[in-house]
């Protein structure tokens, strides 16, 4: 069963940033692409190195910058090794000054 939890979204949010965000006890990043907002674990499976910390946008792809993996910001798939694994993306819903952020 699915859990929808408002956030409150940061009054400056840059273009490809990655920012760390806590929703429901789990570490979570907050991107803005084009207007959309993504939502997405904070953690590289590679080596466990923080997107918020190491990581950013470049193009529309998620890349970590500990060792250059690169993800599908919609899917979390991954597009470019060394990791083998994909990231969990979260479904969001824009609401004024809020984010509804749906988690499994």
């Amino acid at each position: 069963m699915s859990q929808t939890i408002q956030f409150t979204l940061p009054s400056y949010l840059p273009e490809g940033h990655v920012v760390p965000i806590e929703v429901a006890g789990k570490s979570l990043a907050l991107a803005k692409v084009k207007d959309k907002f993504h939502v997405f674990e904070n953690f590289c499976p590679h080596a466990g190195c923080s997107f918020s910390g190491s990581g950013g946008i470049y193009n529309g792809v998620l890349v970590c910058d500990c060792h250059g993996a690169e993800f599908n910001l919609e899917t979390g798939t991954v597009l470019q090794g060394p990791a083998m694994e994909p990231i969990a993306v979260f479904a969001t819903k824009l609401n004024e000054n809020s984010l509804e952020i749906i988690l499994p």
